[in-house]
Parts: C-alpha cells; sequence; structure tokens
C-alpha cells in the first residue's frame, strides 16, 4: 500500500494574535494620523523660510527724491563758422579739454513696490574750456531731464535720461595772428542722452557715474564779427547725491 500524502501544518493565527495585528495597525495608522499637523507645520515653515529668504531679490522699490551735485567730462571737438566785414570763413578744431559741474534734483513717479519708473529732474550747470591755441570758453545754463530708472538691488539702480538745456556763453580768444584779442558773448544749447549707475552707500548718501553724448551748439558776437560753434561726443561723469526720503509717492 502506498504511502498516505503528507500534509504542510499551515500555521493559523489566533484570533488574539489577528487582533493584535489589527491593534497594531490600528496605532500606526493613528500615529500617523497624530502626525499630519506637525508634517504641515513644518512644511509651512520651510515654504515661509523660502519666501522670505527669496524676499530680498523682488523687493527693491525705484524711490528718488535726490539732491545731485555732479562733475563732468564735456565733448571738446567742434567745428567753426567765423563771419565778419571780410568774409567768411569755417573749419574744425578742439579745445584742449572740457569740464563742467551740475548741481540739480531728480523725482521719481513711480508708486510702492515699483521697481521701475519715470523720472523727471532740472540742473544749473557751469562748463569750463581750455583753448590750447591761447583762450578758454565758460558758460552758464540750467537744463530739464526726463526718462526711466530701474531699481535692480536694495542699492543699485540705473538710469536712462535725455536731457536739454541753454545758457550764457563766454569766449576769449588770445594769441592769434588775425587779432590780439577777442572777446565774444552770446547764447549756447546743449542736448545729451545718458546712462547712469548709482549705488546707495547709505539710506541717504548715493555715489553714482554716467556716461553718454552730449552736443552742444553757441553763437558768440563781438566787434562786427560772430563765430557760430557746433560740437558732438562722448560725456562722463561722477557724483554724489543726496536721498531726503525713501518713501514711494502715494506713502509720503
Amino acid at each position: 500500500m502506498g504511502r498516505a500524502p503528507s500534509r504542510v501544518a499551515i500555521p493559523c493565527m489566533s484570533s488574539r494574535q489577528a487582533g493584535e495585528g489589527a491593534s497594531r495597525r490600528t496605532l500606526v495608522t493613528t500615529m500617523c494620523t497624530m502626525h499630519l499637523p506637525a508634517i504641515r507645520a513644518i512644511a509651512l515653515r520651510s515654504a515661509a523660510i523660502v519666501v522670505l529668504s527669496t524676499a530680498p531679490l523682488c523687493s527693491a522699490e525705484l524711490v528718488v527724491r535726490d539732491l545731485t551735485v555732479s562733475l563732468e567730462l564735456l565733448p571738446t571737438g567742434f567745428s567753426y563758422t567765423l563771419d565778419n566785414a571780410a568774409g567768411t570763413r569755417s573749419g574744425d578744431d578742439a579745445f584742449s579739454s572740457g569740464y563742467g559741474v551740475a548741481l540739480g534734483g531728480r523725482y521719481s513717479l513711480s508708486g510702492p513696490g515699483d521697481s521701475t519708473g519715470f523720472i523727471l529732474g532740472g540742473e544749473i550747470t557751469a562748463g569750463s574750456y581750455a583753448y590750447q591755441g591761447g583762450g578758454s570758453m565758460s558758460t552758464y545754463g540750467a537744463r530739464l531731464l526726463g526718462g526711466y530708472g530701474w531699481a535692480f538691488g536694495d542699492r543699485w539702480s540705473i538710469n536712462a535720461l535725455i536731457d536739454a538745456g541753454a545758457g550764457a556763453a563766454n569766449l576769449e580768444l588770445t594769441g592769434k595772428a588775425a587779432f590780439d584779442h577777442y572777446a565774444a558773448s552770446g547764447l549756447y544749447y546743449s542736448y545729451a542722452a545718458r546712462v547712469g549707475l548709482a549705488f546707495a552707500a547709505t539710506e541717504s548718501l548715493l555715489l553714482a557715474a554716467e556716461a553718454g553724448y552730449r552736443g552742444i551748439s553757441s553763437s558768440l558776437a563781438a566787434g562786427g564779427t560772430t563765430i557760430t560753434l557746433s560740437g558732438t561726443g562722448l560725456c562722463a561723469g561722477v557724483g554724489i547725491w543726496y536721498r531726503f526720503s525713501n518713501s514711494p509717492s502715494t506713502l509720503e
């Protein structure tokens, strides 16, 4: 007779063990449920940290309430036309140097939270040119300016401006072959396009640098002789600005 097939003993879970398993599952579920508020709190805290850490990158506001003082390097090349009883002559020449100083004010039209905005302002100017052949020219006037600015950091901003101005000019020439001394006065007109960079060293004190392209034209007359000068070229400047307020228009 053949053997009866062997039987594999399968352990059975007692009702007590089943109850303990169910109890464990219930305990784990309960523990997870109890920790959900803590997990949410940690997630919210992490999100807040990320938001706060990136906030300075987008919190820069363009606020310009500035009194400006600048030293300028002016273009020196010019073309001239000389007109008197002897006839009319013209040519090209250059001053050996040209420097200027400007005192002005600027105001931005940006609102709270705006990092960009329009800028308006004006300047009182004085210029001095030296002529290598003997002589000099001086200018005194004012100009209006306007443009657009962008604050790309808490301390840094850039601006693009155009200006137009007018004033009085005085020319004095000595040691020329045609005459020993010539002095004339008249009016001048100027215009420019420039780009500037400003750094806020403190809340009230800013350091600035500008560069651009400037044109100037003047008409001067004396003793029956009229001289017209017209020149264009690169210009540059450095300045110290004082900021009266750091609050946007609607918050002042």
